[in-house]
Order: structure tokens, then C-alpha cells, then sequence
């Protein structure tokens, strides 16, 4: 809240004077604008695309009775921002991303949070199904901000059973015709969701998911420290080959000790839902 120096408005000095106010005497007057006020504000805001909201805003809440991650009384939803491709850049020809955004606490967000990856998840309350999203191609080169079609995690359609999904043979049908819309309404009525933890970041706050320049020292100074062996099969390489060092949350920029642990190919690809391009065993 801002306050106001009334002294610079003549008015103010000349009516403080006829009263006998003293020059120094401070008001505890305060100003406050309704709630209402607020919401109705960012409300006129969501149209289209919707607004990525902050964690940390005043009007943004989790710990409802209800259970719902709520932005005032507007529910959001999860999704990764920036998204891997192992490819060029230039090869890129109207691939269409794998990545889901996610309605309730399911498998794939239980999975995530168990492997510490949690963190690579933004909030919105964006009912279109476009969102913006960066493309890290190889881990080193990202792109600018892309408005990109996304669809809902099935394994959230089956723990939330909308529409009969995974009970019977429409669940194709119920898949592709699933609409964001349709299901907020649902859930504002039947106070149906079930977020567990908020995210740090939003679409617009988050960093860049790409390796930091010094990487390849850090690299080569952690297989030196474990003498080149697998931190989880303990298989060792006698050619330094066919091990990579895997960042446990996911975020290529946290490079802190405790979230990097040296694996071989095959325990490296254990731990991602994607296949990875590295060296083999030798």
C-alpha cells in the first residue's frame, strides 16, 4: 500500500493550519480497497489465453476445505514450462509436445514429486488448452516463449473418473473431447480436486532449464569424485565412458551436490519417462 503526502496538496496545508494541526503530526489513517475490488480487477484480465498467476500472490490459496488450488475463487492447474527435445532446433517440423498438464494429484504428480521434480511445474488457471511454453533443444539452446496446445494427463482423468474414463471402451472419445472448460465448471460445483503442493514458479518467473556454462567441469569433477562408478549399480567404467550425471529434481540449473548423483546409461534412463541419447556401457 502506498501512502499519500498530503502536503504537497496546498488545500490540505491550508486547512491543517486553520485547525492547528502541527506540522509534524502523523495520521494513522489508513486506505483499503476491497477484495472485491482486486478480484474484479484480475477477472477482467482472464479472457482467451487466461493468466499464469505467482505462488506467492495474496489471493492465490491451497489449503481450501475444499482442496482446490484457487487464484480468489478461479481453480488452477499444472504444467511443465520449459519442455526437452533431443533434437536441432532446426529440425524442428510441426512436432507436437508429449508434455500434459495435470488436473489432481495423480500418478505421473505423485511419481514427479517422489523423484524431486516437482519444481519443474508451473501454475495457471488458463482454460483455453494453449500455454505458454519454452522448447530446450539438446539441454543448451531454448527458445522464446511458444503458445502451444497441450492435452490433460490421462491417469488424471482416471483418478478423477470424469466421465466414466478408464471404466469402459469411450475412453478414447472421453480423451480427445475432454474440455477445460466443462471440467471447472464441474469441479466449482462439486468441489472435486486434489493439489498437494504449489510450485515455486509460474510460467513468466521461472528460469531457463538448461545445463550453466561450467557444466562439463562439474561433470567430469563428480565422476573423478566416485572414482567412475555408477552411484546406484556400482558398475564402474574403465574407459571414464557411459556415465552420465543425472540431476535428481530435473532442473538442469541446480547444480547443488545433493541433487546430482553419477549413473550409467542404463540407471540414467531409469529415471526419465523419455528416451535419452548418451554413450553405452563399454
Amino acid at each position: 500500500m502506498k501512502s499519500i503526502d498530503f502536503s504537497k496538496f496546498s488545500g490540505f496545508v491550508n486547512i491543517r493550519k486553520k485547525m492547528g494541526i502541527p506540522d509534524n503530526y502523523v495520521s494513522n489513517f489508513k486506505l483499503n480497497f476491497s477484495n472485491d475490488f482486486k478480484i474484479n480487477t484480475w477477472k477482467e484480465k482472464i479472457s482467451g489465453t487466461g493468466l499464469v498467476i505467482s505462488p506467492t500472490d495474496d489471493n492465490f490459496t491451497h489449503d481450501n476445505p475444499d482442496g482446490l488450488l484457487k487464484y480468489g475463487d478461479e481453480i488452477v492447474l499444472l504444467y511443465i514450462r520449459d519442455q526437452v527435445r533431443y533434437i536441432q532446433k532446426n529440425e524442428v517440423k510441426n512436432i507436437k509436445s508429449s508434455y500434459k498438464y495435470h488436473l489432481t494429484w495423480c500418478k505421473t504428480m505423485e511419481d514427479m514429486d517422489a523423484k524431486r521434480k516437482f519444481d519443474k511445474y508451473v501454475v495457471s488457471n488458463n482454460t483455453s488448452g494453449w500455454f505458454d511454453v519454452k522448447f530446450v533443444y539438446n539441454n543448451n539452446e531454448i527458445s522464446d516463449i511458444e503458445h502451444i496446445q497441450l492435452n490433460v494427463c490421462k491417469n488424471c482423468l482416471r483418478k478423477l473418473g470424469w466421465k466414466g474414463y478408464g471404466n469402459g471402451i469411450y475412453n478414447t472419445e472421453i480423451y480427445e473431447n475432454f474440455s477445460l472448460t466443462e471440467y471447472f465448471e464441474y469441479v466449482k460445483n462439486n468441489n472435486k480436486y486434489d493439489f498437494r503442493k504449489i510450485p515455486m514458479y509460474n510460467s513468466s518467473n521461472a528460469r531457463d532449464n538448461v545445463y550453466p556454462p561450467d557444466w562439463e567441469d562439474i561433470s567430469a569433477q563428480l565422476k573423478n569424485e566416485v572414482d567412475y562408478r555408477c552411484q546406484k549399480c556400482h558398475w564402474q567404467s574403465k574407459d571414464k565412458k557411459g556415465l552420465n550425471v543425472h540431476h535428481i529434481n530435473g532442473l538442469k540449473y541446480d547444480c547443488n551436490r545433493s541433487n546430482l548423483i553419477v549413473l550409467c546409461i542404463d540407471c540414467h534412463q531409469k529415471e526419465h519417462s523419455h528416451k535419452i541419447n548418451r554413450f553405452r556401457k563399454s
